[in-house]
């Protein structure tokens, strides 16, 4: 199971008591607890896709 640093920000919020936590500091601990978690999910980021259009605001 891939586990990311918003599903356990969103998790610590919804304990009680509620947790809210830094996200720079979620991404930290992640990274160093799952090194190969957090590269496996790296590898797998969507490369977003380029639009032309003819004018601005004409999307």
């Amino acid at each position: 199971m891939v586990i990311g640093s918003e599903e356990i920000r969103a998790y610590l919020r919804t304990r009680e008591p509620p947790m809210v936590v830094n996200r720079d500091r979620v991404r930290a601990i992640l990274a160093e607890l799952d090194p190969v978690g957090v590269a496996t999910r790296w590898a797998q980021v969507v490369s977003r896709r380029r639009y032309s259009v003819s004018e601005p605001n004409s999307l």
